[in-house]
């Protein structure tokens, strides 16, 4: 990774920025910098969180949680000993991400839901097919 260095021209003492190619400028360009950042790939998935009318505060948990980044009593955990790690939805003893989204009952009764609402489409999907409709 190569950086910019600011030097004085030989010729004339004018401050000079080194860029791309070793060329030396006059002006600082914020263009230039991409020589000193290393780009990371674009991640597919975050199209689904970040789309142009989501609400701005779910995608933002939805982001958090997908990055771990939630305050869960097991990450509260860790920044204050004697925390209190239960859910503080059903008092689970050890709050995580995964109580909080896949076993803590109210979560779990919603998913059981919507499984229910997918197969009782799906089935009235699949009976249009076979009935030629």
């Amino acid at each position: 990774m190569r950086k910019q260095k600011l030097i004085r021209s030989q010729d004339s003492g004018i401050m000079l920025w080194k860029g791309r190619n070793d060329r030396y400028n006059k002006k600082f360009g914020t263009k230039e910098t991409s020589q000193v950042r290393v780009a990371k790939p674009t991640i597919e998935e975050y199209k689904g969180i970040w789309f142009p009318h989501s609400t701005r505060k779910y995608s933002f948990i939805t982001w958090l949680a997908t990055k771990n980044r939630l305050a869960t009593g097991d990450r509260t955990q860790k920044w204050k000993r004697n925390a209190n790690v239960s859910c503080v939805f059903c008092q689970y003893p050890k709050g995580n991400i995964e109580h909080l989204f896949v076993f803590m009952p109210y979560t779990f009764k919603i998913w059981e839901e919507l499984m229910k609402c997918q197969m009782s489409a799906s089935g009235q999907v699949l009976g249009s097919l076979e009935r030629g409709s």
